[in-house]
């Protein structure tokens, strides 16, 4: 697919109105508002902001959505109002009422680009979400898109994958806390791993992380959230925890010239690489 050579991307750090769907709702739309003023093509919330918490547990049986769903077909009409991409993270219900930890693209129509089930849990505070099974890309008018949530891209394996399928552009949604148990300290992993993972594939990633207190985790989360190009620069980043939105227009066709000049997928050797698909 051609590549568009500009496009203006924001990432929304939010926190929610607990266990209230209809008032965190509300706070998506009016960011998405903000977003579409400051020109963005594709706004980005955190993970689960839909399902208004993150530590719910067994509560989360009671606030999944099937998609597409109530609040979704909210978030398409505004989508749809404002021509832009919208992507946000909340818990789906299943077919079968199984629930898994998901995210959702609403194209500028409002209508479901698509959706992703998280496949790599977060076993201390994750058990109840069911695993998904599939690593997806998206193709949007400008590029083509994955997006892994939190955990996924705490390992190598799942970026890579996307990016040999194409993806142009990793857009991740968090909820890293203070305390989550990350080797070293959380401003720390934050700014590393993810500049890590834009280079070492050559792509520019959106980080959109949750902020506030969570009652259940008895900690705050660390806010951060960022826009890093194919360098592993960050050419946008919120400084602290507070709610607020960071912007940055990339050049695509740049992006993908420096992934070309330096190419790590040409020089890849999967032969020598069988090992990692093994099981201990």
């Amino acid at each position: 697919m051609a590549v568009q050579r500009e496009v203006t991307l924001a990432s929304v750090q939010l926190d929610v109105v607990l266990e209230d769907v209809a008032a965190t709702t509300r706070k998506v739309l009016d960011w998405v508002d903000r977003a579409a003023e400051a020109g963005a093509d594709l706004v980005l919330f955190p993970e689960l902001i839909l399902s208004a918490g993150y530590s719910h547990g067994d509560k989360f049986h009671d606030l999944a959505e099937p998609i597409p769903g109530p609040t979704t077909r909210r978030i398409g009409e505004k989508a749809r109002e404002r021509h832009m991409y919208v992507v946000a993270g909340l818990a789906e219900r299943g077919a079968t009422g199984t629930v898994y930890n998901s995210a959702v693209i609403i194209g500028r129509d409002g209508e479901l680009v698509g959706s992703y089930r998280k496949t790599h849990i977060f076993t201390p505070t994750e058990s109840f979400f069911a695993l998904g099974t599939t690593l997806p890309v998206f193709d949007l008018d400008f590029a083509r898109v994955g997006i892994p949530i939190c955990y996924d891209l705490e390992f190598p394996e799942p970026a890579r994958v996307l990016c040999l399928k194409g993806a142009d552009i990793l857009l991740t949604m968090t909820a890293h806390w203070e305390g989550t148990g990350t080797v070293g300290s959380s401003e720390n992993f934050i700014r590393t791993i993810y500049a890590a993972r834009a280079l070492e594939n050559r792509v520019p990633v959106v980080l959109c992380n949750r902020v506030g207190f969570d009652p259940g985790l008895n900690d705050r989360f660390v806010g951060l959230s960022r826009i890093v190009d194919s360098d592993g620069m960050t050419v946008a980043e919120m400084p602290d925890d507070r709610e607020g939105m960071v912007t940055a227009t990339l050049d695509l066709a740049e992006e993908r010239r420096k992934r070309l000049r330096y190419n790590y997928f040409r020089d890849r050797k999967p032969l020598l690489y069988a090992s990692l698909t093994e099981l201990d």
